[in-house]
């Protein structure tokens, strides 16, 4: 590739209140290289441990779940 662009939009991002430490967040994510385009709406599951964000999980999501 000779070139790669990512762009997020729409960010959301949810505290679960039973684990504190537990953060899921949503947004559109824009894909542009130089032989690959794409658009796609995606979820993360971070945790906070020991000062720093790590990732859980991470997938798509379907448009609905944002449009509520």
């Amino acid at each position: 590739k000779t070139f790669i662009d990512i762009n997020l939009e729409d960010i959301e991002i949810y505290k679960y209140p039973a684990y504190p430490n537990l953060f899921l967040t949503y947004f559109k994510q824009n894909y542009e290289s130089n032989n690959h385009n794409s658009s796609m709406l995606k979820e993360i599951l971070w945790e906070f441990e020991n000062g720093n964000l790590k990732i859980i999980s991470e997938g798509g999501v379907s448009w609905s779940i944002l449009k509520k």
